[in-house]
């Protein structure tokens, strides 16, 4: 069994890429950045302005990285009542990330997956 997963993992078409550390949800990695939060941010206000405008005090009280892009997977999505879709969040986000003059960081592991599958030269280090 392990052998097989050895073969799949470093398999030329097939590749599994994973990120390097234990993290909750694509969202949850997103955040991690700042500049991926204040998008995040201004995705979210679209959608949901008063859960962003509260959000933002939340996330500004925390201190370190790990801390404030806990509190906004949480204010986004593990909220008592009324979670914020992911579907039309991610909708949002992309539509704010598509604009070349919003900051977004693309996670290594998922720029390496994307080189691969495109067959790209060189695919980053992880």
């Amino acid at each position: 069994m392990r052998l097989r997963v050895e073969r799949f993992l470093h398999s030329f078409r097939k590749r599994v890429f994973l990120c390097g550390h234990d993290l909750k949800t694509f969202e949850y990695d997103l955040a991690l950045e700042s500049d991926n939060r204040t998008a995040m941010l201004k995705a979210l206000a679209k959608l949901y302005p008063r859960i962003a405008k509260s959000l933002i005090a939340a996330i500004d009280a925390e201190v370190g990285d790990a801390a404030k892009a806990k509190a906004l997977f949480c204010g986004m999505f593990e909220r008592p009542k009324n979670n914020v879709q992911k579907g039309s969040f991610a909708q949002s986000l992309a539509l704010v990330i598509s604009d070349d003059k919003v900051a977004f960081t693309v996670p290594a592991y998922i720029q390496a997956a994307i080189q691969h599958a495109c067959k790209m030269e060189e695919t980053p280090k992880l």
